[in-house]
């Protein structure tokens, strides 16, 4: 435990707003209010309040996920999935008080109310609960708990020696649907329901209506379609919808089990055919039904300060990004079915795909060309030169689909669009896998329209779209090209709009040989030909070897890189034997993320800031490195040394 009046003195530095509290109570009147405290008043507290030896901090600009929750897995597992969804935004600590709890800060610059889910527990008893605290809350950050009579620990860091510019930012959606995320992670991965009955409340919607005011039978088929096409039109995300759902059903209590199951089984087909029609709701002569107002445009607002998340993406550098749909073309044999398998590979055991970097994540595959055979016979051949049995992970997920109706949306005579079983299948497998990823091999047997029709094409992407955005990730999909495209080196095919419907384009075939020379049958170009978030015109040189498609040796990175812990325990004995010192401090000049940065490229084995910052707390937390003092006690200087370092090495100098 800190000493609590130079704890606080660090917190209010920090950005912080600390409060004296007795165990879990703040000692002021008008805590709530109480922002603004200055250093002089913090120097009273000890005397005026000699039992409040505890610090709490005002949450309204710091809000805080309490994880009230019992079972260790349940609870790590909602932390994983906070740390996927924010960590590249910012620092993300944990606080632990009684073991398996845990508290989460953040920060925000619009405080926003209080979110409470009540939860029944798989063997029935009432009691733990999640909370996102902000606006009118404090939190504990320093001190003795209460009931186990031990210090209050953090991990990945402290508060004041964390600065709340230095935490993820969240904003009030963003906490609405991490809490729903995690309700429904709780419910279909480990038996939580909802506290709360078939009636559910939540917050004013943007069109003006209020939910509270939307009385609904859970278990009603029809309630359910109703309520989805209301909650997408309230502006609520396809995946945000699915979870509130979920939540809503999970709650009933007098219901039949088997009921219950159909009703969560049905909700992500419910949502998917609720966007597409939402989407393409067409008003005859620009004017709405006369059953329902005309609803109200509401432009983005823009909150001074803001800060962005930053954009995610399931193969780095411009490749592929989350939240839209990457077409990938070329012609037959080139190799379009292995790359994309080998993207599925590389995302379930975060190795390289083509010498780039992927986002580490569960995915699903479709194969319309593939046997069972094909695909294990393939998965063999990545599994050797990967060196990894990847289908092990549990991230990856293929399905055979040669022979069947595989088509995602077919059109009536008039060109109206329905999506399919099939379609509600693959939104389906990829919710309930919580895949990141899904793969759609290939178009030509997915697309029941006209290729050269550009109505039909558009209408085709959009609930692929849709799909994106559900599972926050990023669809991929092949096809074939036409000849023209392959003369012009375009790789285009049928209407333009399969290149103008999509974000992301990409384009794999033979690099055509130089006069007079022959040409080499196993080598391939893939060319980003399109992307709106990144630059065109980029190749990777790439070759076909043992039905795999791998990046060339002599215009390619090393194919598997080391982690990013192990580079950075490198580079720690590297700055030490040259006799420099690397600091834990984010504002040294000295921080060892930053230092490693100045190293060249090759040697840091291209990780940036954010994989060091990651890695250094990972390896503090594994206890593979500490922290050690140096210098003159009075200049507080630290630095980063091995774990196993000898008494040599932490000599101060």
């Amino acid at each position: 435990m800190s000493d609590p009046t130079a704890f606080r003195r660090r917190v209010l530095a920090a950005g912080f707003s600390p409060l004296p509290l007795i165990g879990k109570q703040p000692i002021l009147k008008d805590w709530q209010k109480h922002d603004g405290v200055s250093e002089l008043e913090i120097g009273t507290w000890t005397k005026r309040y000699p039992l409040a030896i505890n610090t709490g901090i005002l949450t309204a600009r710091a809000p805080v996920l309490d994880l009230d929750i019992l079972d260790p897995e349940a609870a790590a597992a909602i932390e994983a999935l906070v740390r996927e969804r924010f960590e590249e935004n910012g620092i993300v600590p944990v606080r632990f008080g009684r073991f398996p709890k845990r508290a989460i800060p953040f920060r925000t610059d619009a405080p926003f109310a209080k979110i409470t889910v009540k939860l029944i527990a798989p063997d029935g008893s009432e009691g733990q609960r999640l909370e996102l605290m902000c606006d009118g809350q404090q939190v504990v950050v320093d001190g003795i708990h209460p009931d186990t009579g031990k210090p209050y620990d953090w991990h990945g860091g402290v508060l004041g020696d964390i600065k709340r510019e230095d935490l993820a930012y969240l904003h009030g959606e963003q906490a609405t649907a991490l809490i729903a995320d995690a309700v429904a992670l709780l419910d279909a991965d480990f038996g939580y329901r909802c506290a709360d009955q078939a009636r559910t409340r939540a917050k004013e919607a943007g069109n003006g209506d209020k939910l509270a005011d939307w009385a609904v039978d859970f278990a009603d088929h029809d309630a359910l379609a109703a309520l989805s096409m209301k909650l997408l039109k309230s502006g609520m995300r396809d995946g945000a919808a699915v979870n509130f759902l979920r939540a809503g059903v999970g709650g009933i209590a007098n219901i039949e089990e088997d009921r219950r199951a159909r009703r969560l089984k049905e909700i992500p087909g419910m949502v998917a055919s609720a966007r597409a029609k939402f989407d393409d709701e067409q008003k005859p002569d620009g004017q709405s039904g006369a059953d329902e107002p005309l609803a109200k445009l509401t432009p983005i607002r823009f909150v001074k300060g803001e800060v962005l998340p930053a954009r995610e993406w399931i193969a780095y550098d411009g490749w592929i990004p989350t939240r839209k749909v990457t077409l990938i073309q070329g012609d037959g044999g080139e190799g379009k079915t292995p790359l994309v398998h080998q993207l599925q590979s590389s995302c379930a055991t975060a190795l390289p795909w083509l010498g780039l970097r992927v986002r580490e994540c569960a995915s699903v595959g479709f194969y319309t060309e593939d046997e069972e055979q094909d695909l294990k016979e393939r998965q063999a051949a990545i599994d050797a030169a990967y060196g990894f049995d990847c289908a092990e992970t549990g991230n990856m997920h293929l399905f055979p689909r040669v022979g069947e109706e595989n088509e995602l949306v077919v059109f009536d005579r008039a060109r109206r669009p329905t999506v399919t079983k099939f379609y509600h299948q693959v939104c389906e497998a990829a919710l309930d896998l919580r895949a990141r990823l899904v793969v759609l091999d290939v178009a030509v047997d997915l697309f029941g329209g006209n290729e050269i029709a550009r109505q039909e094409v558009r209408a085709f992407f959009r609930p692929l779209n849709s799909l994106a955005r559900q599972i926050d990730g990023g669809v991929v999909l092949t096809s074939h090209v036409s000849q023209a495209g392959i003369r012009s080196d375009g790789g285009h095919s049928g209407s333009t709009d399969w290149s103008n419907a999509v974000r992301s384009r990409h384009y794999l075939n033979r690099p055509k040989a130089e006069e007079g020379d022959a040409a080499d049958t196993n080598a391939r170009i893939f060319t980003r030909k399109k992307a709106n978030l990144a630059s065109i015109g980029d190749t990777l040189k790439l070759h076909w070897e043992n039905g795999l498609i791998l990046p060339d040796g002599l215009s390619m990175p090393s194919y598997f890189r080391r982690s990013a812990e192990d580079v950075f325990l490198a580079l720690l004995d590297a700055v030490t034997n040259e006799g420099q010192k690397a600091s834990p401090k984010l504002k040294a000049g000295n921080y060892a993320p930053a230092l490693f940065m100045r190293r060249p490229p090759k040697e840091r084995e291209d990780y940036q800031r954010r994989d060091f910052e990651r890695a250094m707390q990972a390896l503090l937390q594994h206890r593979r490195i500490k922290i050690v003092p140096y210098g003159r006690p009075s200049w507080d200087y630290e630095k980063l040394v091995r774990a196993e370092a000898s008494p040599a090495d932490e000599v101060a100098t």
